[in-house]
């Protein structure tokens, strides 16, 4: 077998702000803009029944969340972030995880009315639950040697779900220990 034409390597600036997250806060801090998307194409743009053929769909809007604020709403095409065209979701996705929650980023949408409209969306934190007194929270299975909560939905757009559940803890020596 070869491993021709593979790579694994993530950004300099990436690895950067990683490492500066776990220095200064010891965990990545992560800012979400709150929407679900797909990428266009021809065939998906056909599907939906729009003309549009590059960009990302907004398939859906999170409450309470960045995107919220800045008036993108369900059916609205991102255009461009920070200026550049982008036309799948690494575009997006690259810049948002260099920032934090509360930074902010310039978007270009195209509106369902077909106007082209700037703005300025401040990413949100993922919501996270906490424990009290650090005992784990929701279901554990004793065979799997897993504990796991209800999925957020910040994770459940991040992945375009609409369930799930996170795995908490996982036991050492146990089925779940080997995957």
């Amino acid at each position: 077998g070869r491993n021709e034409g593979y790579g694994f390597a993530i950004p300099v600036n990436l690895a950067k702000k990683i490492l500066e997250d776990f220095k200064a806060y010891g965990a990545v801090k992560r800012g979400y803009i709150g929407v679900t998307f797909q990428a266009l194409d021809a065939e998906v743009a056909e599907k939906l029944k729009i003309k549009e053929i590059n960009g990302l769909y907004v398939n859906g809007v999170l409450p309470n969340s960045g995107a919220a604020a800045a008036g993108i709403k369900e059916g609205d095409i991102i255009k461009k972030v920070e200026g550049v065209s982008i036309y799948d979701s690494p575009d997006l996705q690259e810049k948002v995880a260099r920032l934090h929650p509360g930074d902010k980023l310039a978007l270009t949408v195209l509106k369902t009315d077909g106007s082209l409209k700037d703005v300025s969306v401040t990413l949100k934190p993922e919501s996270v639950t906490t424990a009290v007194n650090n005992k784990p929270t929701g279901a554990s299975i004793s065979k799997l040697g897993a504990t796991f909560v209800p999925a957020s939905a910040a994770v459940k757009a991040k992945y375009g779900i609409s369930n799930g559940v996170v795995v908490t803890v996982v036991e050492p020596g146990k089925l779940f220990d080997y995957y």
